[in-house]
């Protein structure tokens, strides 16, 4: 998984450092392709096809739904006046990202979705950021990007973004790079500490 996973971002980072894009479910599965062959793996097209499949299928981490439920409750506050709009920023294809949410059940959760597919840039590239910034009208500064990798929380910094860790597995850090995010939460569940 992690020699997969790595490949991914590799691909992706490459791609970018080029100019070059293709859509991340094809990137996606030749770095799964790489993967298989330095494990001496062997899988047919159908096979391949199921896996594709399957990755519309993933299961959420335990705490993304009682964590989204708290900040819907908090978004839908009189307080706010509707204002707070949830968003996915994913390096996946749009259509891709709405599917596996709905198939998750996590879908109704969320304002809008912006894919790397709109800038022809992965993340960590600071357009893709700056995306959301422009889609919802609001400045950058404004945002607040939670995620659980910290290639993410430095390509939100770099653009000017507040950014939230999810740290899960209370990792010290999981880069050998100084990156530090201005909240460090060890589950979506605890955002609430932070509204």
């Amino acid at each position: 998984m992690e020699t997969w996973q790595s490949k991914q971002l590799q691909y992706a980072w490459f791609l970018n450092s080029i100019n070059k894009f293709e859509p991340f479910s094809d990137l996606s599965i030749r770095a799964l392709k790489f993967t298989l062959k330095i494990h001496s793996i062997e899988l047919n097209s159908d096979q391949i096809d199921r896996f594709r499949e399957a990755q519309l299928q993933l299961d959420p981490f335990p705490d993304s739904k009682k964590g989204l439920e708290v900040l819907l409750k908090s978004k839908n506050n009189a307080d706010y006046n509707n204002s707070r709009k949830l968003v996915i920023l994913s390096n996946g294809e749009s259509v891709k990202t709405d599917k596996l949410l709905s198939n998750i059940s996590l879908r109704r959760y969320f304002d809008h979705i912006f894919s790397a597919e709109e800038v022809r840039k992965y993340k960590p590239a600071k357009e893709l950021y700056i995306l959301a910034s422009e889609r919802l009208n609001i400045s950058v500064s404004e945002i607040a990007l939670v995620s659980s990798n910290l290639w993410d929380i430095a390509g939100a910094q770099s653009a000017g973004m507040q950014t939230c860790w999810i740290n899960r597995k209370d990792k010290k850090t999981n880069e050998e790079l100084d990156i530090k995010a201005d909240y460090v939460l060890s589950s979506i569940e605890d955002l609430k500490q932070i509204l």
